[in-house]
């Protein structure tokens, strides 16, 4: 794989989970965890400023997703895909203090193992 080819993988992945904690924070901001949320709460959650810029994000994701598909090899790139778990597994932690336990170590230990495998088919 060119250098180019990881850059543009590694950059729609990054985006990829950066939109993910962009919805994450624009629905903590409307919606309710435990209760049931109307339909007006549900409307006022697609125009937050957090959620739009997490589309925004895959929008970004998607395109630089298509020129790492022209210098990736898709059965490399596709399954690099998964190192968005680890990143947002960490970034889940940090801003939202979810908790790492042994069982998502273990399970994050085996995707980057797993990535490192593919990268050298």
């Amino acid at each position: 794989m060119s250098n180019i080819g990881f850059i543009f993988v590694f950059a729609g992945v990054i985006f990829n989970a950066l939109g993910q904690i962009a919805l994450k924070s624009g629905a903590l901001m409307i919606l309710k965890p435990d209760t049931a949320n109307s339909y007006f709460e549900i409307f006022k959650s697609a125009i937050n400023f957090p959620i739009f810029l997490g589309l925004v994000f895959y929008v970004v994701s998607v395109s630089l997703w298509i020129v790492a598909l022209t210098k990736v090899p898709v059965s490399i790139a596709y399954p690099m895909l998964s190192i968005g778990y680890v990143i947002v597994t960490i970034l889940g932690y940090y801003l939202y203090n979810e908790p790492i336990t042994i069982y998502k170590l273990s399970g994050l230990a085996i995707i980057i193992f797993g990535v490192i495998l593919i990268s050298r088919a």
